[in-house]
């Protein structure tokens, strides 16, 4: 399926108002849910789906698109290949703070702002789930 025929359903779904479950992943991505992860969940967003435009050798643009909360149908680039390829919003947004060293580094007197971001939750366990889609 072309990339443009994979995302009509989602641009249908958010320019209608339908709110995508994660339990309807749309073809060829992978439905994933916080619960999942546990503590090592790096998103604000708890549900939503990955998908992979595979280039080959395993390796693809990686995507997430929220089902739940205020981005909820935007598509975001989870790794640096989709990064640089495509503008999309910036992963920031949606990327959870990890407040335990944040907290530890704002009592040493570390202040953070737009060039100093602050620490966040690990990607690693979801680009890893998702680079599977780019292997299949």
């Amino acid at each position: 399926m072309t990339p443009a025929r994979l995302h009509l359903p989602l641009f249908l779904a958010v320019t209608l108002g339908i709110t995508v479950q994660p339990s309807e992943a749309i073809a060829g991505s992978l439905a994933v849910r916080a619960e999942e992860f546990g503590t090592q969940w790096p998103l604000t967003m708890r549900a939503g789906n990955l998908s992979c435009d595979p280039l080959g050798g395993g390796m693809g643009l990686l995507w997430f698109t929220p089902s739940d909360g205020r981005y909820a149908g935007q598509r975001f680039a989870l790794n640096g290949l989709a990064m640089s390829r495509q503008r999309t919003p910036q992963i920031e947004l949606i990327w959870r703070v990890d407040e335990s060293i944040a907290r530890g580094l704002r009592r040493h007197g570390v202040r953070f702002g737009s060039h100093n971001p602050p620490p966040r939750i690990s990607m690693a366990p979801l680009t890893e789930r998702g680079l599977s889609l780019c292997r299949q």
